[in-house]
């Protein structure tokens, strides 16, 4: 990519590179390209963040978990790291951290569209609809990736996913 030749030693575009072929759902090459934010950075949050990310896509769990531990000073990862936890089987863990981001949100700000994934990936559609809806109503920047964010596909055929997305004036 362009940006990459111009300044290959700048961590957003590397990162911003990798994310875009995770959101893609080119997995692997997402994972690829995130890697290499450490030879800029080692052990770089962020990065670490967004493996964890892809590897929840590829429903790698443990390896999800594992990067997200790596990246907890990373807002709203405690919201990821419970979807990992959920989907090993550890639904109490998962809860308790759903609990404890939602006390740490009374005193600072948690995008309502973290507990909108975590709730879609937990087969609970009411609860994550109500959480996308104060998302929108919040103007959360994570829509900036609505349409391909694959932790809210169980959403994605309920009305008022749709009706979000013709709100923001996308096509479904």
């Amino acid at each position: 990519m362009l940006a990459q030749k111009l300044d290959p030693f700048a961590l957003q575009i590397q990162v911003g590179v990798g994310t875009h072929f995770s959101n893609i759902r080119q997995y692997d090459r997402g994972i690829d390209e995130l890697k290499k934010a450490f030879e800029i950075t080692p052990d770089f949050a962020g990065a670490h963040h967004w493996i964890g990310r892809t590897y929840l896509g590829k429903e790698m769990p443990a390896e999800a978990l594992a990067e997200f531990e790596r990246s907890e000073s990373v807002r709203g990862s405690s919201l990821e790291q419970a979807i990992a936890l959920w989907k090993l089987g550890k639904q109490q863990e998962a809860m308790a951290l759903v609990s404890e981001t939602r006390q740490s949100a009374e005193t600072r700000f948690v995008d309502p569209s973290f507990f909108a994934e975590f709730y879609a990936q937990t087969g609970e559609i009411d609860e994550a609809c109500r959480w996308l809806e104060e998302a929108y109503q919040q103007r959360s920047i994570k829509f900036i990736w609505l349409r391909g964010n694959w932790l809210l596909d169980p959403l994605r055929s309920d009305p008022r996913f749709v009706e979000i997305l013709e709100k923001m004036g996308l096509k479904t």
